[in-house]
């Protein structure tokens, strides 16, 4: 319980208050707030002086009662009124004039000087200043709406306006700041600046403009930023950089800024490493200028975020945009451990400037590890829904619907290895000791998405010869009418090429208003393609046990075929078989014409091949001069990884298919 000798640290509580001439409230002399009478009508929020001494807030409008204590559970204790005594310093005590046009810049800072592990009072009123150092374990406050701190100098190069160099402990709440007549971009510092500072807390502050970023935080650790709103910036609203950790920004509103609504960024990555470990929750994020590059979200060479449940909205660049570092001069860092959930991303890409390379997706990502992408709401996006580009290694896009992308509903791209893509296998923060070298995308997950009225192809996977796709699993999307816009032949509802490893099953393809071919798959290597909708899929199969079941109207004559497998006879006729079951495993066709020929020591698995034409991962070779069959592992050039090891040299031998056999059913009557 608070005992009597009370501060009042409001003023909303008291013109006294306000003019900085504060008294002890006790029960033996006038107080400003009043004592509690019985039989009274309060207001909710109305704070009166009970009994016991307390200075105490009406939880609910009410008619007191005869007693307090029958009163007591309506009341609680004041949180605008603490002990006389806790050294609450008011800033107009030291000097202050608070009228917008004496530069408070001195006493303010006399304030603080006095205020280490202290809490410092602005009272309502305008306080020009040019740049204030906090202490560390202060509390700077004021009342939000009538305390405004006014930078003097605006639009000048790199000036923090509150800088917080080297402290622990501060907090920042309840107080406007912002420039004024800002004419063009003068640096990156904000508004409130942190440098190599911890445990930042800064609530319920707005910014209204500034000539560089609103907030900005360098090599910082343990910042929250809570409830404020920023708006009017000419760099990003907020941004964090060179190694900060354990940062939160968390149900704030940031709109109308120049740049990234919320950036972070590892420069400095040789000195400083990752910044790592970062939240956005809760935010509203966007309303850009369309002619300046920004992201609602953009995380550059992160390792370890977690953007959840925000409202991104008209941002010039991609809602979200995860990229990989390549800092001239500062080190490479590349990025992963990211998890966007839960967000509404609605009119992204509205770029409208010069700069080339943009990207103007839902949610974009490139070069990274350990990505899940789930139950976001992308909609009417200028280009792709999700992009997936470049490398990527254990990334999971589920749940999603993504409506009106302008470009593809959802693209998986492996395409040229960018600077350090290697270094996702190597990464000790995050392999697993596994590496393919030969990989650029790996372990990609499309799972249970809902893609409508995608401009071209609804859901887009392609790789090359040189950089297959590989373990990837299409599994139980839905695409309606992809190709919407009717403008590009050759659309698919979905497309996947050049993959190897990988399954497609229980997908979904609608009719389009465009011109629409459902499925375009090709080279593909060791692919099961199951229970798709519609099933005109070339080489689609039905699984039943762990057998597989395709259609065909002859013994079949390419493809690999597992004891069990069955081809079902599409064109039936009087005295043809009902199916075809094969009884022997083997690969059907010829190898090249023939041609092929391949050289592998005794004991070696690895088999030298004139041509790799026609070999894939799976297939099952017959090799002149070797007593049995062996399974090709792995395709690289003309190295060929088999299944077992020779169990003699040969040299330039012949290289050909080891059929299946195949038993007809008996014939239709």
């Amino acid at each position: 319980m608070l005992t009597s000798g009370f501060l009042a640290v409001n003023a909303a509580q008291s013109s006294a208050v306000a003019a900085g001439t504060v008294k002890p409230i006790a029960a033996t002399q006038p107080s400003y707030a009043l004592k509690w009478t019985p039989s009274t009508a309060y207001v909710r929020g109305q704070q009166v002086i009970s009994p016991n001494n307390d200075v105490v807030s009406a939880k609910l409008a009410h008619t007191s009662s005869p007693t307090y204590d029958s009163d007591s559970m309506k009341w609680t204790l004041s949180s605008t009124y603490t002990k006389k005594g806790s050294l609450v310093l008011n800033v107009l005590d030291f000097g202050s004039a608070g009228d917008g046009v004496m530069d408070d810049t001195a006493t303010i800072q006399a304030a603080l000087d006095s205020g280490a592990g202290r809490s410092v009072y602005f009272p309502p009123g305008t306080y020009a200043f040019s740049t204030i150092y906090p202490k560390s374990g202060s509390l700077l406050y004021g009342l939000r709406g009538a305390t405004v701190l006014a930078p003097i100098g605006n639009n000048s190069v790199n000036m923090a306006r509150v800088r917080l160099d080297s402290v622990d402990g501060v907090t920042l709440r309840d107080f406007t700041i912002g420039e004024t007549a800002v004419v063009g971009r003068s640096g990156v510092h904000g508004c409130i600046s942190g440098i190599d500072s911890t445990a930042i807390l800064v609530q319920n502050v707005e910014v209204t403009a500034s000539s560089a970023t609103g907030m900005h935080f360098i090599h910082c650790k343990d910042v929250v930023v809570d409830g404020c709103h920023i708006h009017h910036t000419k760099a990003d609203g907020i941004h964090f950089q060179r190694g900060s950790t354990d940062c939160r920004v968390s149900n704030s509103l940031i709109e109308h800024v120049d740049d990234d609504s919320i950036g972070f960024v590892s420069h400095g990555f040789d000195t400083y490493g990752y910044a790592r470990n970062l939240t956005v929750t809760n935010c509203v994020l966007g309303r850009q200028t369309p002619g300046m590059p920004g992201s609602g979200v953009a995380l550059i060479g992160i390792l370890g975020a977690t953007i959840s449940n925000n409202i991104i909205t008209d941002t010039a660049l991609s809602g979200i945009r995860v990229t990989e570092f390549f800092g001239s001069g500062e080190g490479d860092a590349i990025g992963g451990n990211i998890a966007i959930t839960g967000n509404t991303i609605l009119n992204s890409g509205l770029y409208s400037g010069s700069v080339s390379g943009v990207v103007t997706d839902g949610v974009s990502v490139f070069n990274q590890r350990n990505v899940l992408i789930s139950g976001n709401l992308i909609d009417k996006t200028t280009h792709d829904g999700i992009s997936i580009c470049q490398s990527g290694i254990n990334v999971t896009v589920s749940d999603n619907v993504i409506t009106r992308a302008a470009g593809r509903g959802i693209m998986v791209a492996s395409m040229v290895r960018a600077g350090n893509y290697l270094r996702l296998w190597t990464e000790p923060l995050l392999t697993d000791g596994f590496s393919l070298d030969y990989v650029n995308m790996h372990e990609v997950v499309i799972q249970d998405n809902v893609v409508r009225g995608s401009g071209t192809d609804g859901i887009y996977l392609m790789g090359s010869a040189a950089r297959y796709l590989d373990e990837c699993r299409i599994i139980g999307n839905s695409i309606y009418n992809a190709n919407s816009s009717a403008q590009r032949e050759f659309t698919s509802g979905m497309n996947l090429v050049f993959a190897r490893r990988s399954v497609v099953s229980g997908n979904y393809v609608g009719q389009s208003s465009g011109e629409l071919t459902p499925w375009n798959f090709a080279n593909h290597i060791d692919v099961v393609v199951t229970s798709n909708i519609p099933v005109s899929i070339p080489g689609q199969r039905t699984a039943v046990g762990s057998c597989s079941h395709d259609g065909g109207t002859a013994l079949p004559n390419s493809g690999t075929f597992a004891q069990g497998d069955v081809v079902w006879n599409t064109n039936p006729q009087p005295g043809s078989p009902l199916l075809w079951a094969c009884s022997a495993a083997g690969t059907m066709g010829s190898l090249n014409g023939g041609a092929t020929t391949g050289t592998i020591a005794k004991g070696s698995s690895a088999l030298l091949v004139s041509s790799s034409t026609g070999l894939s991962s799976g297939a099952i070779l017959s090799i002149a001069g070797l007593t049995s069959r062996r399974s090709v592992i792995e395709v690289a050039g003309l190295v060929i990884t088999l299944d077992a090891v020779a169990d003699a040299s040969v040299t330039n031998a012949g290289v050909s298919y080891s059929p299946g056999r195949f038993c007809a059913a008996a014939n239709l009557l």
